[in-house]
């Protein structure tokens, strides 16, 4: 009996070690990827998430780096969505580059901000690992989804499409960018404002701006006609909106690379 008394004394003891011996619990780190690839963007991001998941990083969403900046809109409601999800931290892949750096969240914002880490060179996942089992990091997260989730559209204030370009003859027409070649009397440059109540106010009718993103994003997005549900291909759109109704007529081209070509092209349309 009193054997027996011991040996329960000595396996409580045991237990008891390796329960305060275990690490204390963290809160789970959420992972947005943002990627830059040139090809075969579908396969490889699979490849992607399938080697972060093995390496125990939660890649929650991945996104287009050109569609983080789309609009001041669509970059603002992705940066409270992160906050929404408790996505704390930004992983930005460039293949070009050969880089992947871990940032903060303010990432989306400001993409000059400072990484927190930065791998280069070939072997990016590879030297990742490495860093990973020599700071002994545990895996904090056990489910994670089995195939990547790729962020393709961001809630936008609902809004009704101008469907054809208006008669501008005797419009004054806002632009918040100096471009050096354009010579119209009537667009004016004028301060970036929230509240386009200011510039109704001040006799200005439409604001224009320029969006960029891939085809899909803008699509999905902001339901331009004439654009791809299911392109990945690169797209700069000049969108005319009316200062008092908030309504937008979106213009592109296949031709015009920069702002002010798309804009002059713009201008000189009857």
């Amino acid at each position: 009996m009193k054997i027996k008394q011991t040996l329960l004394v000595i396996i409580f003891f045991l237990n008891a070690q390796h329960l305060f011996s275990q690490p204390p619990n963290k809160v789970s780190q959420k992972y947005l990827l943002v990627y830059s690839i040139n090809e075969q963007q579908e396969k490889k991001i699979k490849e992607i998430h399938k080697t972060l998941t093995s390496l125990g990083i939660d890649v929650v969403n991945y996104i287009n780096r050109i569609n983080i900046s789309t609009s001041k809109e669509t970059q603002n409601n992705l940066f409270d969505y992160l906050n929404e999800r408790e996505i704390n931290n930004v992983l930005v892949y460039l293949e070009d580059a050969k880089t992947l750096g871990f940032y903060e969240p303010k990432y989306i914002l400001d993409q000059e901000s400072e990484a927190m880490s930065f791998f280069t060179g070939d072997s990016l996942f590879y030297n990742l690992r490495e860093s990973l089992l020599e700071k002994n990091k545990p895996q904090e997260t056990f489910i994670y989804s089995p195939t990547p989730e790729i962020i393709n559209k961001i809630k936008t204030k609902p809004f009704t499409k101008i469907l054809f370009k208006p008669k501008l003859e005797d419009q004054k027409i806002g632009i918040t960018k100096e471009f050096l070649n354009l010579e119209s009397d009537k667009v004016v440059l004028v301060e970036p404002k929230e509240d386009y109540r200011f510039y109704y106010a001040n006799g200005i009718n439409y604001i224009i701006n320029f969006y960029r993103g891939t085809e899909e994003f803008m699509f999905n997005s902001f339901g331009v006609d004439g654009l791809s549900s299911t392109s990945n291909k690169e797209r700069l759109i000049l969108v005319l909106e009316n200062t008092a109704s908030r309504n937008k007529f979106f213009y592109f081209t296949e031709g015009d690379e920069t702002q002010e070509q798309l804009l002059l092209s713009f201008l000189s349309e009857q």
